[in-house]
């Protein structure tokens, strides 16, 4: 096994440009199918779960919240 030589500076930009791409293609861009972000997405599979209707009794935001991170 060969040490390759690089320069740090170099490496951490690209590596971060690698990152940032990627966290934005996941996380930031809606789909196009229905123009939800992940995160908006498990929220709505939340209130599925737990079964919260515009009919159904009060439940604190923080119940779903930590649903939807838990899952």
């Amino acid at each position: 096994m060969s040490v390759i030589e690089t320069n740090i500076t170099t490496e951490v930009e690209s590596s971060y440009t690698n990152y940032a791409v990627a966290t934005l293609t996941d996380r930031a861009i809606p789909d196009i199918r229905d123009g939800l972000k992940p995160s908006q997405r498990r929220i709505l599979i939340s209130f599925v779960d737990l079964e919260i209707t515009a009919k159904s009794k009060h439940r604190k935001s923080a119940l779903v919240v930590s649903h939807a991170s838990g899952n």
